[in-house]
């Protein structure tokens, strides 16, 4: 089990002009581990030169589908589901240890993976007025399928600038506790 941090929107389509009815489009961005060291930025430069070299696993899940919701009152819980994908990607870059400035990147190995979700919430109105703000809390579940992925130690450095990569495989199952804010026009 890893835990993770991140983004995640939704657009809602409202079906009835209520809002009771809505379909639902989402798209999140999840860092779920990364593992950093300090290295020569070359051989030929020696210890010189030193870099930071980070490597940051992500995932991005996406989904679409029906949402229902009650539009009144202080608390309003609403539900939804979805069927989508998964991006499942892993990522190198070197920087500047005083600057931070990125010098160079590469993806070390990426997947994909089909998926379902579900998962509810209320919204709470926080402001009244021409533009509606709600806080948002919400947990969806995300059903993944099998994909291949990078973990903390999946890539090991060789002799001769070489790596090995050594993916896991399993299902792509996750939960999200979100806290945000939903603004309604």
């Amino acid at each position: 089990m890893a835990l993770g941090y991140g983004i995640d929107g939704a657009y809602l389509l409202r079906l009835d002009r209520a809002g009771i009815v809505s379909v639902r489009a989402s798209v999140g961005a999840l860092s779920y581990g990364n593992e950093s060291r300090e290295s020569a930025l070359s051989e030929s430069v020696g210890g010189r030169v030193q870099v930071k070299v980070t490597t940051s696993n992500y995932i991005v899940p996406m989904s679409i589908g029906p949402q229902v919701s009650w539009p009144r009152g202080p608390v309003r819980p609403y539900a939804h589901v979805g069927v989508g994908g998964q991006l499942l990607f892993s990522e190198s870059r070197a920087q500047g240890t005083t600057s931070g400035t990125v010098l160079a990147s590469t993806t070390n190995h990426s997947a994909s993976a089909a998926a379902w979700s579900l998962g509810g919430g209320a919204y709470m109105p926080l402001v009244a007025g021409r533009t509606r703000v709600q806080l948002d809390l919400g947990v969806q579940y995300v059903g993944g399928r099998s994909a291949r992925y990078l973990t903390k130690g999946s890539i090991v450095d060789l002799p001769g600038a070489q790596i090995a990569v050594t993916p896991r495989e399993s299902r792509t199952h996750m939960a999200i506790i979100r806290l945000g804010a939903r603004v309604q026009p």
